[in-house]
């Protein structure tokens, strides 16, 4: 037997006493075979509800009751969510863009949420002046076992991503550009 752990020192430990009577016999390994998986497509179209703040702007998907993505010192963005119907009631194992149609919102100026309580208020607008997409992964898949047994799975989608301008606050420009998601064919991913 052969023992790892850290620092990565190997320690070898001698063979354990077998039962009387008893040889060791390798057990051969098998690969396992692959899984088959079907992908069922989903057709999504986006409209956009532009909510003016003195902060900036914020955008929710149309017909989703103003749910957003919101992490604290990132800016907000719309967030789409959708009950999956899984064939065999089987649990979804990943989400797949299969082709969009994408707009740029250039000089888009986000509300970037901040890191504080309610009865504190912004002396200052807070900015993201990272020049990369957020969020890195904009599609994902939830699901919860209930209590009585059943299966209950969500495509999680955030049709838009937001990429900062580097200047900082030295520009005076607290915004950047906004990829967003006009119309998309996402494809859920099941084992089958």
């Amino acid at each position: 037997m052969t023992l790892y752990g850290l620092p990565m020192q190997r320690i070898t430990m001698p063979n354990p006493p077998l039962c009387s009577g008893a040889t060791a016999q390798p057990k051969p390994s098998q690969p396992r075979a692959p899984q088959a998986t079907s992908i069922t497509p989903y057709h999504l179209t986006f409209g956009y509800e532009e909510n003016q703040e003195a902060r900036g702007t914020y955008v929710t998907v149309t017909g989703q009751n103003g749910q957003v993505l919101a992490t604290g010192g990132r800016p907000i963005l719309p967030l789409h969510t959708t009950a999956i119907a899984s064939p065999d009631n089987g649990l979804v194992h990943g989400v797949l863009l299969l082709g969009g149609t994408f707009s740029d919102w250039l000089d888009f100026d986000p509300v970037v949420t901040s890191v504080i309580s309610e009865e504190n208020t912004l002396i200052e607008e807070n900015s993201y002046p990272f020049p990369n997409w957020y969020p890195s992964s904009v599609a994902s898949n939830n699901h919860l076992v209930t209590v009585q047994g059943e299966l209950l799975q969500r495509l999680v989608v955030v049709p838009a991503q937001f990429f900062g301008h580097q200047c900082g606050g030295g520009c005076g420009h607290r915004g950047g550009s906004a990829a967003v998601q006009l119309n998309a064919i996402r494809g859920v991913q099941h084992a089958v």
